[in-house]
């Protein structure tokens, strides 16, 4: 006879063997049913440039497929990892099949993630639901999540282990301070504005838990340590304080200058040195930092003359960030996947605003999770934003999602079974009444 913890963990074997397959099978059906070439060649379009250059010896360097130097323009995790493959596989489409088992084993890997959150925090709702919930997700945005070869899953994957670890320290109360140090000093190194959401979270932290005090500064200097290899670099070549990436100033002036609306779209996007020959003439002319430094002029500029119209962006990308699906263009989705889109795009926000002020269950980790969440969507908000910057909380979306509406059935179960009050049925029988 097996014992219950046994059983248990069998039953939780087969279940994540059960999601895997499915998620495998339905990366298998999207590739017989769309073939796209395009999508698996793009290999995040700069991010490749700059890989291509690491595997022939260049260094971090030409990021628009052009000699033109030393480079900061894109974080250094992705194309590290790019330039492995190449040197691996020798050619740009290995490459790219590599990218795509990989992405798809990250795919099981947040699945499998939300399936041990759930079996650990939910009350009443199911580990099958929420990885129903996951699962309605990455489907809805199969673009993203089984077609294109961008960094979605490189980052998604950094904070599928960071909700584990918030999870983790909530329940326990742990520190656990390598952990933490090593999500966020090579997190930031993936995506600066995980970083800039991790620091947050972590003085947070810091200053809300007295105990842990010094195990918090510690994790924040070791993080530092890791992260610090990339700084110096960039100190030294471009003589400049540069945590992570260079480009900030222009994709200020690109976001809030020449989009209309402020958020991303593919017209807005051709005027950028990687489509647009005259930008990359005068990228190449000028050098990164001071064509960066030529942009980020002209959009204080803009800011100074019309601040109104940069506030009107920043308030369109606030919905877009929470409620409102934005497509690169409107001719990408017909009209009933469109309208899913725009429905389950909001659904996650919807549920958590709706459900972080009731009562029950999931109070802190909820708040936790929320603080994170809205770290990482602020720097987007204020400088520029598009869908595939939101869809790597996947599966922070999908366990909020989850908490809350395990919320609701709490609640609801509260109301269909009252508790009785401790004088209630005698004090029905009194002869006073």
């Amino acid at each position: 006879m097996w014992d219950a913890p046994t059983v248990g963990r069998a039953r939780a074997l087969r279940q994540g063997i059960t999601l895997s397959c499915v998620i495998v099978a339905t990366a298998l059906l999207f590739e017989r049913i769309t073939h796209p070439t395009l999508q698996r060649l793009h290999l995040g379009a700069e991010y490749f440039h700059v890989a291509r250059a690491l595997a022939d010896g260049r260094g971090f360097s030409d990021p628009f497929g052009e000699a033109t130097g030393p480079t900061a323009w894109m974080p250094p995790v992705f194309p590290m990892l790019l330039a492995a493959l190449l040197r691996v596989f020798g050619s740009k489409n290995a490459a790219a099949s590599g990218v795509t088992v990989l992405m798809i084993t990250a795919l099981v890997v947040q699945g499998i993630t939300v399936q041990v959150i759930a079996r650990r925090c939910l009350k009443r709702l199911s580990v099958f639901a929420a990885s129903a919930v996951f699962f309605g997700w990455i489907v809805t945005f199969y673009y993203w999540f089984f077609l294109l070869t961008s960094d979605i899953w490189v980052i998604s994957l950094f904070i599928c282990f960071l909700t584990l670890a918030i999870v983790d320290h909530v329940e326990t109360g742990r520190v656990r301070p390598v952990a933490w140090a090593v999500l966020g000093g090579i997190g930031v190194l993936a995506s600066p504005t995980f970083g800039v959401a991790w620091g947050c979270l972590v003085l947070f932290l810091f200053v809300t838990e007295a105990k842990n005090r010094r195990r918090w500064a510690a994790v924040l200097a070791l993080a530092g340590v890791l992260a610090s290899p990339w700084v110096v670099r960039n100190a030294l070549v471009f003589h400049r304080f540069i945590p992570t990436k260079s480009n900030l100033p222009f994709e200020e002036y690109q976001a809030n200058v020449l989009d209309t609306d402020g958020v991303y779209e593919i017209s807005s996007m051709l005027e950028h040195p990687y489509n647009s020959e005259n930008m990359r003439f005068e990228y190449q002319q000028l050098g990164e930092i001071a064509f960066v430094d030529s942009y980020g002029k002209r959009f204080r500029k803009q800011l100074a003359v019309h601040p109104q119209g940069i506030l009107r962006r920043v308030l369109n990308r606030a919905l877009a960030a929470t409620v409102n699906y934005i497509p690169l263009s409107d001719k990408m989705d017909p009209p009933l996947q469109s309208f899913i889109l725009h429905v389950v795009y909001a659904l996650p926000f919807l549920i958590f605003v709706s459900t972080i002020w009731l009562g029950g269950p999931h109070q802190l980790l909820l708040r936790t999770l929320g603080v994170f969440w809205l770290a990482y969507l602020l720097p987007f908000v204020t400088v520029a934003f598009y869908a595939r910057y939101f869809l790597p909380l996947t599966t922070l979306l999908t366990v909020t999602s989850a908490l809350g509406i395990d919320r609701l059935c709490c609640r609801w179960s509260q109301l269909r079974s009252p508790v009785p009050s401790a004088s209630g049925p005698s004090e029905l029988a009194s002869p006073n009444v």
